[in-house]
């Protein structure tokens, strides 16, 4: 009899190994019929009817075999995962626990009750079970998912993107990873990976008419409008009634300057999913809303407060509510939106980080380094190239505006906002930060130079307008010495409140709280301050935007001066420039230049909190 039942365990292992799961559990059946305490047939059956797709019925099997052998870790691991795949969560990671207390060296169950932890947002602890299940299984690619998947819901996102990244080597052809790995490129501006992800997933589904829009989204953020344009058109083949696809076309039509078409999709992807963020903001920056969009408005408002809409779409709401009420008047019922807003945007970027603060120190302790002899000292080490031109300043100081009238200019391209020295700069200083390695510093001047005639070739100068390049402008110097710098220079308060009410593109945590917008000003106007005091007489241009605006001819002949540059008309028609803008000043740069957002602060001023300690002394 023992052979007998010995034999149909073979057979039924075999048959569980080759996936015939309905012929395993018939010859489980056979020999519990024979030995109804048999713990490998109890969980071999369990494991069958599980395959089948009947956890329920096979959460019996494991519970009689742990019946009868307590200490069976394979019988906890297998009823833990049928728990959880029927939803009983802290059933299901309390299995999981025994099954690892019983088989410590096994690194599916460390890995199965990581995942039981991070169904219960336990994310901190599930980060042990998952790294250590990593390390025991490095050549598998679900625990780098998993762990991937962990570190994002705690927002350490470089650490998920390097984990999605090892995923993704391991097993190439799994869309979650790529899928993942991609949205976080994206968060973290690095759009021409995103791009590439991007296409990777379409390789894999190419009639995914999500994945289709992702790439859309990625090249357009990469100033590809014409390619994204194509590619948006693409997935509405795929899927008519894509109020995703739709959107993006209402922005990309925005960003080309064609503002009625992009209202027309902005208008067809709210009627075809109403419940969003995407669209209603983008029609709200579209243009000056009136009292005929008063019926918008209260449907936004309705949206506001929806709780089945995602954090991030009711932060699009509400910043889209920030700027129809200022456009419509009411700037108290505009900063309360505002307000909630960041909230939420701040939520759904760091979750419950609290470092959100702006600290520069270790950029103060390179500068303070960087006196006028150092740079005399070092100065036949950089690049002769006049080739790139800054133009730097606090975000939302006009950056846009300057690099619009610069690239208006016949021999000036335009390269957006590359963040090739806030990622590269410091990689040229030596471990004890104290000295610069010059060899290395003119590589990396070489790879900047080729990077900027890539993006514009034929071009004698192109504008690298990231505004946050402040922070390395000492080490750009060094770098290329004769290369112009425009500072960018605004009503302090105008610039933060521009800030506040701005969702940004990449994830800053100051911006999304007054006091710290505060705090990070005034670190930018230290170093701001050091590099006047260090940087050679004629290196920095300094631009006052209300001028710019006010009386644009004068100031941008000095601009163009500056930049050493033969006078053009066309710089005086900034909005007629034809490159693509990503920016969040689309819908400005394509008007004429224009004074609205001189002293705008004076319409906040009783809701402007902590941002009235920047006002000047003397007033703007």
């Amino acid at each position: 009899m023992a052979a007998v039942l010995d034999e149909l365990m073979e057979r039924a292992n075999l048959a569980s190994a080759q996936g015939r799961f309905d012929d395993c559990a018939a010859l489980c059946g056979e020999i519990l019929a024979a030995l109804p305490d048999s713990v490998p047939a109890l969980v071999l059956a369990g494991v069958a009817l599980s395959k089948m797709g009947d956890p329920p019925a096979s959460i019996e099997f494991f519970q009689r075999a742990i019946a009868i052998d307590p200490r069976g870790a394979p019988a906890h691991l297998w009823l833990s995962m049928a728990l959880r795949d029927t939803g009983n969560k802290l059933e299901a990671l309390s299995h999981a626990q025994r099954a690892t207390t019983l088989n410590p060296g096994d690194p599916i169950g460390i890995h199965h009750l990581g995942q039981c932890l991070m169904d219960l947002e336990r994310f901190e602890a599930a980060l042990g079970s998952l790294e250590r299940a990593a390390i025991m299984a490095p050549n598998v690619a679900l625990p780098q998912f998993t762990l991937g998947i962990a570190f994002k819901a705690l927002k350490r996102n470089p650490e998920a993107t390097s984990a999605l990244r090892r995923s993704v080597r391991l097993n190439p052809s799994s869309v979650s990873a790529l899928v993942a790995l991609r949205g976080l490129l994206m968060e973290e501006g690095d759009t021409v990976g995103a791009a590439q992800v991007a296409r990777d997933v379409l390789a894999l589904e190419p009639q995914s008419a999500e994945a289709t829009v992702w790439l859309a989204l990625a090249l357009l953020e990469c100033g590809k409008a014409a390619e994204a344009d194509a590619y948006a058109q693409q997935a509405i083949d795929l899927e008519p009634n894509s109020a995703m696809a739709y959107s993006l076309l209402g922005s990309i039509f925005q960003i080309k300057g064609d503002l009625t078409v992009a209202e027309t999709h902005y208008r067809r992807s709210m009627e075809l999913q109403p419940k969003q963020g995407s669209a209603y903001l983008g029609f709200a920056r579209n243009r000056k809303m009136n009292d005929a969009d008063r019926p918008l408005v209260d449907n936004m408002q309705a949206l506001a407060d929806d709780n089945e809409l995602s954090p991030f779409d009711r932060s699009q709401i509400n910043y889209a509510l920030g700027k129809g009420f200022e456009d419509l008047g009411d700037y108290e019922q505009a900063m309360r939106h505002l307000d909630e807003a960041n909230r939420l945007a701040f939520a759904h970027k760091f979750g419950n980080s609290q470092d959100d603060t702006w600290s520069l120190e270790s950029y103060h302790r390179l500068a303070q380094m960087m006196t006028p002899d150092f740079f005399e000292r070092h100065r036949s080490g950089g690049s002769a190239s006049k080739m790139p031109i800054l133009v730097v300043g606090m975000i939302r100081s006009g950056t846009t505006l300057a690099e619009q009238i610069l690239s208006s200019h016949p021999s000036v391209g335009a390269a957006g906002e590359q963040r090739f020295w806030l990622e590269s700069g410091l990689s040229v200083l030596t471990a004890a930060g104290s000295r610069v390695d010059m060899p290395m510093l003119g590589r990396l001047a070489g790879r900047y130079e080729k990077l900027l005639r890539e993006i514009a070739p034929g071009k004698a100068h192109v504008v690298d307008k990231m505004p946050m390049n402040y922070i390395m402008l000492g080490m750009i110097h060094l770098a290329f010495p004769g290369t112009k710098i425009i500072h960018m220079r605004r009503h302090p308060v105008d610039t933060s409140l521009s800030i506040y009410a701005t969702p940004n593109r990449i994830r800053l945590g100051w911006a999304h709280d007054k006091g710290n917008i505060v705090l990070a000003y005034r670190e930018y106007e230290r170093l701001m301050q050091r590099w006047r005091d260090v940087l050679p007489p004629g290196t920095i241009l300094e631009v006052q935007y209300e001028d710019l605006v006010r009386d644009p001819e004068p100031a941008t002949r000095e601009l163009i001066e500056f930049c050493g540059l033969e006078w053009n008309d066309a710089c005086l028609r900034p909005e007629e420039n034809e490159r693509t803008v990503v920016t969040p000043s689309v819908w400005q740069v394509r008007q004429p230049v224009y004074r609205t957002s001189v002293a705008r602060w004076k319409k906040f001023e009783p809701w402007l909190g902590p941002l009235a300690e920047l006002m000047p002394q003397s007033g703007v």
